[in-house]
């Protein structure tokens, strides 16, 4: 059985997550365009999660245009005002044909809106890889006490994904245990040069903690495959987030903004690891398209060897390498990579319509600055292969010449007039 990784709440909040079900799927439920999650105020400040990781500081460089990261996940509402025109619609295996793009949940929608939103200007909510393509694989669903999808369909829906052409596959979901068809998919993508990016998983908070520490969740268990924990807005371990001994990295796990699926413009707030794979997903879109000769292991090596190491004592192994840090894992020099980190293609036009907030301006400052000192230094090279050899036909002896506005003193040198 399929659990989802994340509970969408109406505001923030510090409650934990229901139990997982562990009811049989129920049968195939309607086309839910209509319906979805009721909606959260709009919001007026600039998300903790976004402030934590800053994605636009990287925006100048890149906006994860034109890779496509699939989301496999509940269906993305396709009508929200942040996400029109970034979706693709993939297949749905909960058997309502043509339906990826409906979202009877909210939940992939919220994890598509962290991967890719598009930003408004004045609003302050918006992705991490706004210029990324969503493609949208409906394969699991918890409404109230029933859950459905399966391990065998999960895995079905990666082949998908990999025939679709993603580079970067976002799996906000668990298995409760090791599944062989499920294992031969991960390791056929990951063969394709995919990167899977899985929530770690939740834990029950009314579990025994020593029975949740034994706790292992499929796929982001097996190897290859990047498993994300959940922070709270201090750095530490989101409560909900499994501490497993396989996390690789950590990311904004609670408590988070982001797009609804009801309406234009509806947001919610919403917890779990399932929220913060998709931070990480973005990140891996955004290294994709300024390293596109970079394999899928190098970009996985690049979000762990970048990530921000929490203060001692936050969270410790059970976050991995640390926070992902999406400006560094896009423009740290790696000397491991060799030429793999070549020139990055030609930015795509209109890929950010609008800034919500002004990108730091380092990276294009550093840039001008370059730009400057070679203009400058071409421009001494043009004068001294002027000025030198008249020199040496004078001798180097000073020109009675004097350039107009100024007067010659009795020494040759130059006064204002």
């Amino acid at each position: 059985m399929i659990l989802l990784t994340g509970l969408l709440a109406l505001a923030p909040s510090g409650a934990p997550s229901p139990a997982p079900t562990t009811k049989a799927p129920t049968t195939v439920v309607e086309n839910c365009v209509k319906t979805g999650q009721p909606t959260d105020p709009e919001p007026t400040a600039v998300p903790w999660s976004q402030q934590r990781i800053q994605p636009e500081r990287v925006w100048p460089l890149t906006t994860g245009a034109p890779v496509v990261v699939a989301v496999i996940d509940s269906g993305i509402w396709v009508d929200h005002e942040q996400l029109q025109g970034q979706v693709i619609r993939g297949r749905d295996f909960l058997g309502a044909p043509g339906s990826s793009i409906a979202d009877c949940t909210g939940h992939g929608t919220a994890v598509a809106g962290i991967i890719g939103a598009k930003p408004l200007r004045g609003f302050p909510v918006h992705g991490v890889a706004p210029g990324a393509r969503l493609l949208s694989i409906r394969q699991n669903e918890r409404k109230g006490d029933q859950s459905r999808g399966t391990a065998d369909t999960l895995a079905l829906a990666i082949r998908e994904a990999v025939a679709r052409e993603a580079k970067v596959i976002n799996i906000s979901a668990t298995v409760d245990k090791d599944d062989p068809q499920l294992r031969d998919a991960v390791d056929y993508a990951l063969a394709q040069d995919v990167v899977i990016v899985a929530a770690a998983g939740n834990d029950d908070s009314g579990a025994r903690p020593e029975l949740a520490a034994q706790a292992v969740y499929w796929p982001a268990r097996y190897a290859g495959v990047l498993a994300v924990a959940a922070i709270d807005s201090d750095d530490n371990r989101a409560a909900e987030s499994h501490a497993g001994s396989y996390v690789d990295v950590a990311a904004p796990g609670k408590d988070v903004m982001s797009t609804g699926a009801n309406g234009p413009r509806p947001y919610a707030v919403v917890t779990g690891t399932s929220f913060a794979a998709p931070f990480v997903s973005g990140t891996a879109a955004l290294i994709r398209a300024y390293h596109p000769k970079l394999t899928g292991r190098q970009v996985v090596a690049r979000i762990t060897a970048t990530a921000d190491v929490p203060p001692q004592g936050r969270g410790g192994a059970a976050l991995g390498a640390g926070i992902v840090n999406p400006y560094a894992a896009v423009t740290a020099v790696i000397p491991a990579e060799g030429s793999a980190a070549t020139t990055p293609p030609s930015p795509v036009p209109g890929a950010v319509p609008a800034l919500p907030v002004s990108p730091d301006r380092s990276v294009r400052n550093q840039v001008l600055v370059s730009s400057a000192v070679v203009a400058a230094l071409a421009m001494l090279l043009v004068l001294a292969a002027v000025v030198v050899p008249r020199g040496r036909a004078r001798r180097w002896q000073a020109s009675r010449s004097v350039p107009s506005g100024l007067a010659a003193d009795s020494a040759g040198r130059s006064q204002p007039t």
